[in-house]
């Protein structure tokens, strides 16, 4: 397998993909660093590959490595330790950050976190006295770093009224929603005094933006404030439950959003003061501790919160629906949804190949035959267990490295959909039908005998299922998120056709086969989880 010929086609492939779909968001305020790292991808990989092809693949993968896979790595970590309000660590990862994407206001957000960093741990002074000095400087103040300063010295301070006030007068709404952390300070304003109406309009009217994937955080944040501030306890609850999309959040914070929803149908609610109270007395993040002291003397309006109108109800079942959709075909799995399958069979993969590298080497033919790769006259004349040991057999450590992080990517969210037996069993029909498509080809005289290795054909049976859940989700319960997914999904099949066809060395048939076979395995058994 020419590895520089792969490398080639996956930064044109990830560069080309990311460029369309930011080309498409029309994001350019907060997303110009990556259009620029994007394009000078495309551009440089593209230029080598006329000059000097022999090294494209290697020049353009490493540079893909450094400015796209880490900052995509880095800004998860960096997501996770927000949701976990673990300040510090945000800070010192937004720090890396800086150095790969400065254009976008990365090298601003280390002061921002600092702030929070020092407020949380109880030095409430010294961090207002940070964000005040960020916008003492009048060509700061209108500066992402001292707009966003602002916004979070208000909300240290509770201000909740003087940010509503700011931010009409110095943030046009057009630029309100490219600027997540601004949005979200706006939304928890309106609600925190008692603008629940505008609070149903300000969702009316962002509804289409918030459906970006890049815009998932803000979405949740959303119908947090949406389902606290109107007293729907049961959907605050669900949201931080297992498998809820604030899953995550601590559980301070899961008790306080719990709370104040209890206080917004009842300001004497008694439960609601104590577990506030206690929250406020042992917490150890000094933020929430003066969150709770705030909220036991402001109570969210309760009048507000019970006369919600016909139309604004309506909008909560809607938000319900997003919320179970959400949980059903989002593509993501929570820390409470252990893929213990996909870590087994991702063991076993690697526990074969040592075998492989004790028995001579992972690309010797003669270790590799011995092992069970698929030769189809070995087949035909009696070794048909060749048909499923071939599949957890590899060509060298970067075969087995795709192949693996394809199904530490893909099978997670399947296992879940599909529950651990169902999962392994459409895994290993899909890699039992590409083997088999293998050798009836081969014994059909349609190919030259090759031998053949690898859990590609299961992999792409991962992918095919996933279309066929989708495609189920969306037919039989009108899913728009799940035919939002299933297009995407075709978009892989689609790009891992053209792949296969112009990469002579990967078994198109087996991958084609197994595809197939997921997707007819997948949309018969459906996802086990019911819609509410």
């Amino acid at each position: 397998m020419d590895l520089n010929y792969i490398l080639t086609w996956t930064v044109a492939l990830s560069a080309g993909a990311g460029l369309f779909r930011l080309v498409r968001a029309r994001a350019w305020r907060t997303t110009r660093g990556w259009l620029v790292v994007f394009a000078a991808l495309l551009a440089i990989t593209g230029a080598l590959l006329l000059v000097q092809p022999a090294i494209a693949g290697w020049v353009g993968g490493a540079l893909w490595l450094v400015s796209v896979v880490l900052p995509s790595l880095g800004m998860g970590a960096m997501q996770r330790a927000l949701a976990r309000m673990q300040y510090a660590r945000a800070r010192r990862i937004a720090r890396v950050l800086g150095l790969f994407h400065p254009a976008d206001g990365w090298r601003d957000r280390p002061l921002l976190l600092e702030a929070l960093d020092l407020a949380q741990r109880g030095r409430i002074d010294e961090a207002t006295q940070l964000l005040t000095s960020a916008t003492a400087d009048p060509r700061v103040a209108q500066t992402p770093l001292g707009r966003s300063a602002r916004l979070q010295l208000y909300r240290i301070e509770a201000r909740w009224q003087d940010l509503l006030d700011w931010a009409t007068r110095q943030i046009p709404e057009g630029e309100l929603v490219d600027d997540p952390a601004a949005f979200l300070s706006v939304v928890r304003a309106l609600g925190e005094t008692g603008r629940v109406e505008e609070l149903f309009r300000a969702w009316r009217h962002h509804k289409a933006t918030l459906e970006r994937p890049a815009l998932a955080a803000v979405r949740d944040g959303f119908l947090l404030y949406l389902f606290a501030f109107t007293g729907r306890v049961a959907d605050v609850e669900s949201l931080f439950s297992p498998g809820g999309r604030l899953a995550t959040s601590p559980g301070g914070s899961a008790r306080y959003w719990i709370a104040t929803a209890r206080l917004a149908r009842s300001a004497d609610d008694p439960a609601a003061r104590a577990d506030l109270e206690s929250l406020a007395a042992t917490d150890g993040d000094a933020i929430l501790r003066a969150g709770c002291a705030w909220r036991l003397a402001h109570p969210p309006s309760v009048t507000a919160a019970a006369t919600v109108t016909v139309t604004n109800e309506a909008t909560l079942d809607e938000l319900r629906a997003v919320v179970a959709e959400e949980r059903r075909f989002g593509g993501v799995t929570t820390a409470t949804s252990r893929p213990y399958a996909t870590w087994s069979l991702i063991a076993l993969n690697g526990a074969m190949f040592v075998a492989e590298i004790s028995l001579g080497g992972a690309t010797e033919s003669d270790a590799l035959f011995r092992l069970g790769a698929l030769w189809p006259d070995a087949v035909l004349h009696g070794g048909w267990w060749r048909l499923g040991a071939c599949m957890f057999l590899h060509f060298g450590a970067v075969h087995l490295a795709m192949n693996m992080i394809a199904l530490l990517v893909l099978g997670p969210w399947v296992e879940t959909a599909l529950g651990r037996a169902r999962y392994v069993l459409l895994y290993l029909f899909a890699g039992l039908v590409g083997s088999a498509m293998h050798v009836a080809l081969a014994r059909a005289g349609w190919m030259g005998p090759q031998l053949m290795v690898g859990a590609s054909g299961c992999v792409m049976g991962l992918v095919g299922a996933t279309a066929g859940i989708l495609l189920r989700g969306w037919r039989r319960e009108g899913s728009t998120l799940a035919r939002r997914r299933l297009l995407s999904t075709a978009s892989i099949v689609a790009l891992q056709v053209i792949f296969d066809l112009m990469t002579p060395q990967v078994s198109f048939l087996a991958h084609a086969s197994g595809t197939l076979a997921g997707f007819v395995l997948g949309l018969a058994l459906g996802d086990r989880r019911r819609a509410r």
